[in-house]
């Protein structure tokens, strides 16, 4: 699929749904579950973690059929897990998740996400850009509580990290 330029939004993910091959897929920062609800209705077995656990709670009530994970994504468990789920998932969404994260621990976890997909597999992100006007002026918190920049994300770093890979769309 070609490059595209266009904001991504419910429908255009929806819309790639067809070309995710089949098995789990991993929704990262899931906030409120809408992606992983509308992930879960499509046929996926889905994953979904966040670190507010009593949201976490909310959803696993509501919506039992998906695995609901309590935690950040920089956790010590977590990352172990996702380690050792390597080339497990057939898609991963990161959708927002990043501006969140202080940009000293960026690379980091693109590196782990990179390695838990399968070969083939979809990754859906977004986050700040190098477009987005002031992103640098907003602030993320290490895992020590220190406030720090989040920063942005050039297409050019996730072309580095994900060099091989075929983009389907960017914007």
């Amino acid at each position: 699929m070609p490059f595209a330029q266009t904001a991504l939004n419910f429908e255009t993910v929806l819309a790639l749904l067809p070309w995710v091959p089949a098995g789990q897929v991993l929704d990262l920062g899931t906030g409120a579950g809408h992606w992983a609800k509308a992930l879960a209705d499509y046929g996926f077995e889905v994953t979904a973690l966040d670190n507010d656990s009593e949201k976490i709670a909310v959803l696993k009530r509501q919506q039992p059929g998906i695995n609901w994970v309590a935690a950040d994504i920089r956790a010590e468990i977590w990352s172990a897990d996702l380690q050792s789920r390597q080339h497990q998932y057939a898609a991963l969404l990161c959708l927002n998740l990043f501006p969140f994260l202080p940009k000293p621990e960026h690379l980091t976890q693109l590196i782990r996400i990179k390695a838990a997909l399968k070969p083939g597999g979809v990754l859906i992100f977004s986050g700040f850009s190098d477009q987005d006007p002031g992103a640098d002026r907003y602030m993320a918190y290490s895992q020590t509580g220190e406030p720090m920049p989040t920063g942005t994300l050039s297409l050019e770093e996730l072309k580095q990290i994900f060099a091989g890979w075929e983009p389907w769309l960017e914007y």
